[in-house]
């Protein structure tokens, strides 16, 4: 299911949407894919099993995992070489 962050798809609008939408939508989007691009170009994540991920949501103030997702992140170089 392809899900719209922007306000057009109905189940999940975390910026608001129309005239009172969150100002800060496109910086943060850029700021995730930022953060996300150097996590996968400097991290090997692995999980420590095989096991199915369980998608099911748990609903409060934000929708979560219920059960959260174990992973490992190993260094693909030494931190120095980043600097």
């Amino acid at each position: 299911m392809d899900v719209d962050v922007r306000g057009n798809h109905f189940e999940l609008i975390p910026f608001g949407s129309g005239r009172r939408m969150c100002p800060g939508t496109s910086l943060t989007l850029q700021v995730v894919h930022y953060v996300l691009a150097v996590l996968l170009q400097r991290f090997e994540i692995k999980r420590p099993s095989d096991e199915l991920i369980d998608m099911s949501e748990s609903f409060g103030l934000t929708i979560r995992k219920a059960s959260p997702l174990e992973v490992h992140l190993t260094p693909r170089l030494n931190f120095n070489l980043y600097e």
